[in-house]
């Protein structure tokens, strides 16, 4: 589980250090509401790889496809459709 309380990020639970990393390389943007680079069409594939197992059935999969892609309309319905497809 990952926490943001005022500026302060908690990570409790016992992952494999693979799938904690891919969790918080998705996450930090979300979080952040920010990307620092170009957001292109392979974005969708990167955030469907990095989600693994556990973004397919989160209940802010919508919210994290939207942040993740910089607010990316066409994008954002293209991973919520393929998330939702898992």
């Amino acid at each position: 589980m990952i926490r943001r309380v005022s500026g302060e990020v908690t990570l409790s639970g016992r992952q494999r250090l693979q799938d904690l990393l891919s969790h918080v390389n998705v996450t930090v943007p979300v979080l952040d509401d920010e990307k620092h680079f170009w957001v292109g069409d392979d974005e969708v594939e990167k955030l469907l790889r990095r989600g693994g197992t556990w973004l397919p059935t989160h209940p802010a999969k919508e919210l994290i496809a939207r942040r993740y892609l910089k607010h990316r309309k066409n994008l954002t319905v293209q991973a919520v459709e393929q998330l939702t497809a898992l």
